[in-house]
């Protein structure tokens, strides 16, 4: 808690990556391979309308506004926080 700064702040992680590089860290780490269906962008597009934009493209959020006012990441790449979520998960 920070009572010096106010604001909207957006609370993403500063690595930016895409769906199948996030399914391929996944895989990696459980030693597994993961099959996603390709789905053709038309498909998703008739199922989500303007929304699939969001699905297709991605968007680039910005965490720049909270680590200039002293937030840091516990976990600051997605391998990192995958290992904490999924190794200690497989454990039990």
């Amino acid at each position: 808690e920070n009572k010096h700064i106010s604001g909207i702040y957006n609370a993403v992680s500063p690595e930016h990556i895409t769906n199948i590089e996030l399914v391929k860290k996944i895989a990696k780490i459980l030693n597994r391979k993961i099959i996603f269906p390709n789905i053709p962008g038309f498909i998703i597009k008739g199922l989500f309308g303007e929304r699939a934009i969001m699905l297709l493209e991605g968007s680039r959020v910005s965490s720049d506004s909270i680590i200039k006012n002293g937030f840091n990441f516990k976990y600051n790449n997605i391998e990192k926080a995958l290992n904490n979520l999924l190794k200690s998960n497989k454990q039990e």
